[in-house]
């Protein structure tokens, strides 16, 4: 196998987890959104158990692993949530700078 099939065969399952995460929800279905919703306590989840762990007195991963991760489950709680509301404009973070997705 070429190594671009190789790349290709290992990209396409994250490939597919991007769009699923930037496909169009329905919020004015209740069930819809009730099933976003539980997608999104998962993530929620991670960002709790990671911000603990980096303020515990004795953390068991480092704060450059936390920050990491918890930056990354944030990029994936903003493309869901801009799936159901897209933002008005091209900082959904209101800091200045470009989303990042």
């Amino acid at each position: 196998m070429s190594f671009a099939g190789l790349a290709q065969q290992l990209l396409q399952p994250v490939l597919a987890v991007r769009e699923a995460l930037r496909a169009p929800v329905e919020t004015t279905d209740p069930a819809a959104l009730a099933a976003y919703a539980q997608q999104l306590r998962p993530v929620v989840a991670t960002i709790r158990e990671l911000a603990e762990d980096a303020t515990a007195a004795k953390p068991i991963f480092s704060k450059a692993h936390c920050r990491e991760q918890i930056l990354k489950s944030l990029r994936i709680l903003e493309t869901r949530i801009n799936a159901a509301a897209p933002p008005e404009h091209g900082d959904p973070a209101g800091c200045g700078g470009s989303p990042t997705y």
